[in-house]
């Protein structure tokens, strides 16, 4: 797996590539917590990913979201696996 940690503004943004699915989230100011991003965002880490270790930049799918009140925004965290689905509304329990 290779993991790489870049800064879009002030966003941390996390892009790791494992067995062929790149995986994209954001990570908090003070934290390690996975924070939701906007796909411009994800885009852009992507991109600069695939320029620095080469290969085809992938279609990204929006694989879920952290806040719920990201649930209807375009915020998230975002994968090259449509299938990929991640753990939702974190602090709410069903």
């Amino acid at each position: 797996m290779k993991a790489q940690y870049c800064h879009i503004g002030q966003q941390m943004i996390e892009v790791t590539w494992s067995n062929g699915v790149m995986t994209i989230k954001g990570h908090g100011a003070l934290s390690d917590k996975t924070v939701d991003i906007p796909y411009e965002e994800a885009l852009q880490a992507a991109t600069a990913y695939v320029e620095q270790h080469g290969g085809e930049l992938p279609t990204l799918y929006r694989a879920g979201w952290i806040s719920a009140e990201n649930r209807i925004s375009q915020k998230g965290i975002y994968s090259s696996n449509p299938d990929l689905q991640v753990r939702q509304d974190r602090g709410e329990t069903p």
